[in-house]
């Protein structure tokens, strides 16, 4: 069974020089990069507790250790679907563990 941590975070996703708590989070997920660990991006419209549907952008995915393309992969999905909630999953098959991170929340909805 896979561990799942959610942390949230209400920044978007470019920009990350304005942001420095987003640079630091954006270059732990390098280190994952160069680990092995596969991302993946998914998305849904509305997050409800308990039955949150996330639908999958593109296809999970080692991103051969690059961080830039996880950034365009990110945006793009942004730009398609610019009103829903946006993660990124980091998925490490050695250690069994989950990692997901919100990088986008639309600001005209609510969590709940």
């Amino acid at each position: 069974m896979l561990a799942t941590t959610v942390v949230q975070s209400l920044l978007p996703i470019t920009g990350a020089a304005q942001y420095p708590a987003e640079s630091r989070m954006l270059a732990q997920l390098e280190h994952c990069l160069h680990r092995g660990c596969v991302l993946a991006i998914e998305h849904t419209a509305r997050i409800e507790p308990r039955t949150a549907q996330w639908e999958l952008w593109g296809t999970s995915s080692l991103y051969a250790g690059d961080l830039q393309a996880v950034h365009i992969e990110i945006d793009r999905c942004r730009q398609a679907h610019c009103n829903h909630h946006i993660r990124l999953c980091v998925e490490d098959w050695h250690w069994r563990s989950r990692l997901s991170v919100i990088v986008y929340r639309p600001h005209s909805t609510a969590l709940y």
